[in-house]
């Protein structure tokens, strides 16, 4: 084992190396790997000449809000890794081959929602996800490689407000998504509920054609992921339309929102009308009216 022979003044033999460790009860968010990721995690690691093992596991794995199941398994065989994993139903399987990482997951129930809030430390929504994803992608350049998205179910969930006053919104559909060296090749995302959330389309280098209708429907999981917003119990709904066309090298972008209402820190806010252009030079331009409380102001 050539790096650690100075550092712990071992000599090298013709029997080869092992090397065993074992972790009990270590608190995960001593690592400080993510301000909502938290909980006990034991496990067991071997490493021999030519290959290895390793487990890590809790039983209580605190994701943002939920608490779920965890375990990852992998193992080493002439520097190529398996990897197999659980968090919660879901089951993930991986490899790393020649600098390249590939894989897949079925996804049940996948608290998407939590995980966010777990990276972020703030609660924006619950999402959860049920179908299968697919991926493969170099190393040294993740965004030339390619990933695949089914999901079965998808629901997406808000609350405002706060104790009798809280509202719960929410909206369920499915989707799927194709993605391949930096191409959006296909993306159909369909939602109803608390109003309608239709995204559909391609961005390629043949086509760009994308757009994303979002009728009478929330918008407070999306403005409690920004920094500074959240504490401050933001919420939106009404109606919003995005759309890119233009070449693949110089899109062009439009804006639509209308009907507007909600609240910032207990302060009314509504946009009855905005408009955004942004054309292919890249020079965005927009306008409309915002009413705060009694006052309306321009923008």
């Amino acid at each position: 084992m050539p790096a650690l022979q100075g550092a712990l003044a071992l000599r090298p033999t013709e029997e080869g190396y092992g090397l065993s460790a074992t972790l009990s009860d270590l608190e995960i968010a001593d690592l400080k790997i993510a301000p909502g990721l938290s909980g006990p995690i034991s496990g067991e690691a071997t490493l021999r000449d030519g290959g290895g093992t390793f487990t890590l596991r809790s039983e209580a794995l605190k994701v943002g809000p939920r608490t779920l199941p965890a375990r990852i398994e992998g193992t080493q065989v002439a520097g190529d890794w398996r990897i197999r994993g659980f968090l919660g139903q879901s089951e993930f399987t991986a490899g790393l081959n020649a600098g390249e990482v590939f894989g897949q997951g079925n996804l049940r129930g996948l608290p998407l929602g939590a995980a966010v809030a777990a990276a972020l430390g703030t609660v924006p929504g619950e999402g959860v996800v049920t179908g299968v994803v697919r991926f493969r992608f170099p190393l040294a350049d993740p965004q030339a490689g390619e990933a695949t998205v089914v999901a079965e179910r998808i629901r997406v969930s808000a609350t405002s407000g706060q104790g009798k006053d809280a509202v719960t919104e929410t909206l369920t559909g499915s989707g799927t998504l194709d993605y391949a060296r930096r191409e959006l090749r296909n993306i159909n995302v369909q939602l109803s509920g608390a109003g309608t959330w239709d995204v559909r389309g391609q961005f390629t280098r043949e086509r760009v054609d994308l757009t994303a209708q979002f009728t009478n429907t929330t918008f407070t999981p999306v403005l409690q992921l920004v920094p500074g917003l959240a504490e401050l119990d933001p919420s939106l709904k009404g109606t919003v339309t995005l759309s890119a066309a233009g070449t693949y090298d110089r899109p062009r972008g439009v804006l639509r929102a209308q009907d507007l209402s909600g609240a910032v820190a207990g302060l009314s806010l509504q946009v009855p009308s905005f408009t955004g252009d942004l054309p292919d030079s890249g020079a965005f331009t927009g306008g409309g009216r915002v009413r705060t409380g009694e006052r309306s102001v321009p923008i």
